[in-house]
């Protein structure tokens, strides 16, 4: 979540909103320190009954996320002229990652939409990067602690494919009336949703993994974000954050489950070339399936 704050604001967000239905003790300290000094803004959102699906993406997706970007969209309509529509873990940065700088995402956007006069949205593949595993003994004990490192140690991504999975949205707010993160819904007369190809943009996604699925697949250099986040992060400890938030002591992340998550998404993927599940299945399927 850290990652995916300062990056997209070190590249031009200015404004990012969590529609929140559940979230962890540490996570609400975090975000709501964030929002005291006007990065983030919170809404709530409602948590839907569990009805007779035996699909919980279902309820989590269509009937949850679905209806809160939306509900966002027409919230941010006001002041905002692009609306990126995505999960926390998945960056827009470009496709040399050493070419960074303050406002890059901002420029990469405006110049696809010139390019398509039409474009009422702009619909993104994401590529997957893993982080090296870290060792029980490097895990971050409070917001002071924690560093951006592993970024240095971060090698490859997933090369391009063509395929129809794993889209982000980004939205000119005015054109569009109604969107979700895969697709964008109604758009205004004249205008149209444009897939951009990856070679062109994509996203980056910190894939939480038990293994390097992008090994030896597209090389990449991170360390201009891991400096620029650093710098970025201290100045946020030592000016923004209270002296409370940055040295409460976190729950540590578990690790223990990344490899039978790993395993379940290679079942789920082998179930969605077969066609007998949505495309959008997701891995709360996963943690779902291995709670029972």
């Amino acid at each position: 979540m850290l990652m995916g704050i300062e990056s997209w604001i070190a590249l031009g967000a200015q404004k990012i909103i969590f529609p929140i239905q559940s979230a962890s003790a540490d996570t609400v300290l975090i975000l709501k320190e964030y929002e005291r000094i006007g990065i983030v803004h919170l809404r709530k959102w409602p948590k839907w009954p569990l009805l007779s699906d035996v699909n919980p993406n279902g309820l989590v997706l269509s009937r949850g996320i679905e209806e809160s970007h939306v509900n966002c969209l027409h919230f941010v309509k006001p002041f905002a002229e692009m609306v990126v529509f995505t999960d926390i873990d998945d960056m827009l940065m470009p496709l040399d990652p050493m070419r960074i700088h303050s406002g890059v995402n901002i420029e990469i956007l405006r110049s696809l939409f010139r390019e398509h006069p039409n474009a009422g949205s702009l619909l993104f593949e994401h590529r997957d990067f893993v982080p090296p595993e870290t060792a029980p003994g490097e895990l971050y004990q409070s917001l002071a602690d924690f560093n951006f490192s592993f970024l240095h140690q971060t090698r490859w991504k997933t090369k391009c494919k063509i395929w129809r999975m794993k889209t982000r949205v980004v939205v000119n707010a005015s054109r569009v009336d109604s969107v979700n993160m895969h697709e964008t819904g109604i758009h205004r007369f004249g205008y149209s949703q444009v897939r951009v190809p990856c070679r062109r943009a994509h996203f980056y996604h910190l894939r939480h993994s038990f293994k390097n699925i992008a090994l030896n697949e597209w090389p990449i250099k991170l360390d201009l974000l891991q400096y620029k986040l650093e710098q970025q992060w201290q100045l946020r400890l030592n000016f923004n954050f209270t002296k409370i938030a940055t040295e409460t002591k976190l729950t540590r992340s578990s690790f223990e489950s990344f490899a039978d998550f790993d395993n379940c998404m290679i079942a789920i993927n082998e179930e969605h070339w077969s066609l007998r599940v949505s495309r959008c299945l997701t891995p709360h399927v996963c943690y779902s399936r291995m709670a029972r």
